[in-house]
């Protein structure tokens, strides 16, 4: 099952298009809930109630909008994972790297706003965003890094060829055929230098 990815049914690698994508729409719906009532005079000027206000809340259905996007699109990924847990290209393909990249985009948003919209101001809404799409890349990033660095080169026999197609391995090969080209294009240039 772990090379079986053409054998999933269409369904399940749609349904993780779709859930990726509900995790991506939580993630750049919440930094628009950032800037919304501080711009109000009236709730400055109350004092200490308006200024704790504007710290506290500032765009209610927006944020249960967010929050229910990504809720749902946890509950379907890890449904998925579990799913085909023991097919790791499928779940590394359609689970880690699209949460990895959707949170990726979405601490960018976050930080973007803080800085453009908020002027670097960090209220509780975005902390908390900040913080819980910060975990979700830690963990993407982590995961990633499992699947991709120990459980797919760990496959038996006719299965390690195709798990040298890793996204690290693959690296690794393009950093060191870059190298050689380098020292072979220097020493070519050279060698072009002295019969000058």
């Amino acid at each position: 099952m772990y090379l079986d990815m053409e054998n999933i049914h269409w369904l399940y690698s749609t349904a993780a298009a779709l859930c990726s994508w509900f995790l991506l729409a939580g993630y750049l719906i919440s930094p628009s809930t950032f800037a919304s009532i501080s711009e109000l005079d009236t709730l400055s000027s109350t004092g200490k109630v308006g200024k704790s206000l504007v710290k506290a809340v500032q765009n209610v259905p927006l944020v249960v909008i967010a929050s229910v996007f990504c809720f749902f699109a946890t509950l379907g990924l890890v449904f998925l994972w579990r799913h085909n847990k023991n097919n790791y290209f499928w779940v590394k393909r359609y689970v880690v790297i699209p949460v990895l990249t959707n949170s990726m985009m979405g601490i960018i948003s976050t930080i973007l706003n803080i800085y453009t919209v908020r002027d670097g101001q960090w209220s509780i809404t975005a902390i908390i965003t900040a913080s819980i799409i910060g975990a979700w890349l830690l963990f993407s990033l982590i995961v990633f890094i499992v699947y991709d660095g120990f459980l797919i080169p760990s496959l038996d026999g006719n299965r390690q060829d195709q798990a040298h197609q890793s996204s690290i391995h693959y690296c690794l090969q393009l950093y060191k055929r870059f190298c050689e080209y380098l020292e072979f294009g220097f020493v070519k240039g050279n060698k072009r230098d002295f019969e000058s």
